[in-house]
């Protein structure tokens, strides 16, 4: 009976490939909308098994909004446990039951962003172990001494059972939902319908028994609204007929996911060939957030034979903090780095650029000055500092020998090339050189002193 139910499925799965349902190409889709599509479209699982869902979202090309994914499951035994989602989707993982019975239904994806709602739905099937039929008793050959009682007139409840769930223990983002499975095991015919109970949920996150009360266990939908406080959080499962209760315990971690800000910028801007470079990450709250929320940093676009430390950083802080180290033949440019941090379905990118060059980058801040013979004229040095390297040397050079020349340093830190005119000195027009050298680097600087 299975082996063909499993059959037909599977020529199911196969006709709806062959007809074509494929996720909609991005031309199909409203610039601003956005279309959803779930495979396979027919699945199923025997219990004890893993499956998964793959979860294809279309967006238009001015569709940018973040999505969020509920999952829908009414399955007693089935776990749903949905990936990090992507730009274009995401994939969950599907787990039964070892002890979950026989169901046929259907597994919905509502994908939500927007002000849009989006849904996509596949059938499916738990296959359930074969219930073994009770060893029939044998009739006793000597007859009772002591009478039969009457039946009574109604049924009574007898027996006992147990409670567990599966999974004893795990991870949702807020602004998302999670289906675990609750089992009940009657002993010693048990014939009652206990109803379920939930405890240990934080502020913020619900619990929804899909069968409030049932012999047969139930599902239990947990759902994190986007404002729930992280942090993990002991839940107790309870099962309740009259004066018996019987209980089971998950542990219930949360993360905090929620929209935020990006900023990134290399500290200094500047590395020379085979040194090294500090990248900082900083993450900012937004409005209605309950504050900076985890999230996982990457970074690309680095030169080839720049090596990342560490590689990726999962962030609670709001920071992230790289050292990015050159290849010693790494060309004199300017680089950009892509900084992508992604928290649930929030995605922030922002650029980083840095400049990999030998040289020391040495500016004046004026390229001409005029004085009158007997004057002094100050040029400010510009310098942007070089990651690990220390501070230039300066000479000019030019400059006639009626003309003084020095370099000193303010009082504040700032650095000044001098050139001190007297009386005897011509009037005219004197093109110079601010010459800055740094290892084996050497950068010149143009500039024009006019004497009148």
């Amino acid at each position: 009976m299975k082996v063909h139910l499993v059959r037909r499925v599977a020529i199911a799965a196969t006709a709806l490939v062959a007809v074509g349902i494929m996720p909609a190409p991005a031309e199909a889709v409203a610039s601003t909308d956005f279309a959803v599509s779930i495979s396979p479209r027919v699945q199923a699982l025997p219990a004890g098994q893993t499956g998964s869902l793959v979860v294809r979202v279309t967006k238009g090309r001015r569709f940018t909004r973040p999505l969020s994914y509920r999952f829908d499951a009414p399955f007693i035994g089935l776990t749903v446990r949905p990936s990090i989602p992507s730009r274009t989707g995401t994939v969950a993982s599907l787990s039964v039951a070892a002890n979950a019975p026989s169901q046929i239904g259907s597994i919905t994806v509502t994908v939500s962003g927007g002000g849009r709602v989006r849904r996509a739905t596949t059938s499916f099937e738990i296959i359930g172990a074969p219930i073994q039929a009770p060893t029939p008793t044998v009739a006793p050959t000597v007859a009772p001494t002591v009478p039969p009682t009457a039946a009574p007139t109604t049924a009574a409840k007898v027996g006992d059972f147990t409670v567990a769930v599966d999974p004893s223990s795990f991870t949702i983002n807020t602004g998302t939902s999670y289906t675990m499975g609750v089992f009940l095991t009657p002993i010693n015919g048990y014939t009652g319908s206990p109803r379920f109970e939930i405890s240990g949920l934080p502020t913020g996150v619900v619990g929804s028994f899909v069968n409030p009360s049932s012999r047969f266990g139930t599902n239990l939908v947990i759902t994190a609204s986007s404002t729930a406080a992280k942090g993990e959080y002991p839940l107790v499962i309870r099962a309740i007929d009259g004066t018996v209760v019987r209980q089971a315990t998950s542990l219930l971690k949360l993360n905090s996911v929620s929209d935020f800000g990006l900023t990134a910028a290399f500290d200094p801007p500047r590395a020379a060939p085979g040194g090294s470079a500090t990248l900082k990450v900083s993450m900012t709250a937004v409005a209605g957030s309950t504050g900076v929320p985890e999230a996982d940093v990457t970074v690309t676009g680095l030169p080839d034979g720049a090596v990342l430390s560490p590689g990726s950083i999962r962030t609670s802080n709001g920071s992230a903090v790289f050292t990015v180290t050159f290849a010693t033949t790494t060309p004199d440019a300017d680089y950009t780095a892509t900084v992508r941090a992604t928290s649930g379905p929030f995605v922030r990118v922002v650029p980083a650029t840095l400049r990999v060059s030998p040289k020391p980058l040495v500016t004046l801040s004026t390229t001409s000055i005029s004085v009158a013979k007997g004057g002094i004229a100050n040029f400010e040095v510009l310098y942007s500092r070089l990651a690990g390297g220390g501070n230039p040397s300066y000479t000019v050079t030019g400059a006639p020998a009626s003309i003084a020349q020095s370099i000193f340093l303010s009082s504040d830190g700032k650095t000044f090339v001098q050139l001190t005119t007297t009386a005897a000195t011509p009037a005219g027009t004197y093109p110079m050189t601010l010459n800055a050298f740094l290892g084996t680097g050497v950068t010149n600087v143009p500039f024009t002193l006019v004497v009148t």
